[in-house]
């Protein structure tokens, strides 16, 4: 899953620096590009295109465990901002658009507050001023679960062991959607079950993958960077140590003990 913005072709992230996809032997850093220089989408190795639907709309929501905490979910990208084009091939799904700095302000303001909302709509603004594209990419590889609404459709998606909500606020182009994902994610259907007019078709066995130690160490990690901020670097390590009983092999977490060591016998 990948999220950002598009300039001449090239992705950039939400401050607008080029998304790195590889360093060249001679140190050049190559980024990720979505369309040729005569604006035609570039697709992979026996990657095709099997529709385009123009004025789509597409949402992302964060992490289901957030969603429990909060009690509403945290948009990461707000499809109700603005429609766009969605190409869909059979192995991803892409969507873009061009920025819309009213409904920034507009829309925000209902959901984020007015401050928050103001600040939406200038950067809005501003990325439509200089000719920036929003997009969001989705792999059918990162689906672990869809869910089959009366009304709609919802994919789980499971990126940097994190879970999505991905759907599409246009309920007409669910089932169009839905019956390519499907055709191909057939040979990794583990089961699907429907009650009470949900339909649900897994990708994934939970018991193979507990999200439960994941979420633990993204808790632990967050709590260890505010101590870092603060100089209480004692607290920070018990933190990433914490994460190492975890995942013993994290070899980053042990440089990171090893370095705030330093600074705490400096």
């Amino acid at each position: 899953m990948l999220i950002g913005y598009i300039l001449e072709g090239k992705a950039l992230d939400d401050q607008w620096n080029p998304i790195i996809n590889r360093v060249s032997d001679d140190g050049s850093i190559i980024g990720i590009r979505f369309f040729n220089e005569f604006g035609r989408f570039i697709l992979d190795e026996d990657e095709k295109i099997l529709v385009e639907i123009q004025d789509d709309k597409v949402t992302i929501e964060d992490d289901w465990k957030g969603n429990l905490w909060r009690g509403s979910p945290h948009y990461i990208f707000k499809g109700y901002l603005a429609k766009g084009k969605t190409i869909v091939t059979n192995t991803r799904l892409f969507h873009f658009r061009t920025p819309d700095p009213f409904m920034s302000w507009g829309e925000n303001a209902n959901i984020l507050g007015m401050p928050t909302a103001i600040i939406q709509g200038v950067k809005a603004k501003k990325a439509k001023d200089i000719g920036l594209m929003e997009f969001c990419e989705m792999s059918y590889n990162e689906i672990v679960k869809i869910r089959i609404y009366p009304v709609s459709i919802t994919y789980d998606v499971l990126f940097n062991w994190k879970r999505y909500n991905i759907y599409t606020n246009e309920h007409k182009n669910d089932y169009i959607l839905f019956k390519i994902i499907e055709k191909n994610l057939q040979s990794k259907e583990i089961k699907r079950t429907t009650e009470k007019n949900i339909t649900t078709i897994c990708y994934l066995d939970p018991k193979e993958l507990d999200l439960s130690q994941h979420w633990k160490r993204d808790d632990q990690l967050k709590k260890a960077k505010k101590y870092e901020k603060r100089e209480k670097y004692e607290k920070a390590i018990v933190q990433y140590q914490k994460i190492l009983e975890l995942f013993p092999d994290d070899g980053g977490t042990k440089r990171k003990i090893e370095n705030l060591s330093k600074n705490k016998g400096g």
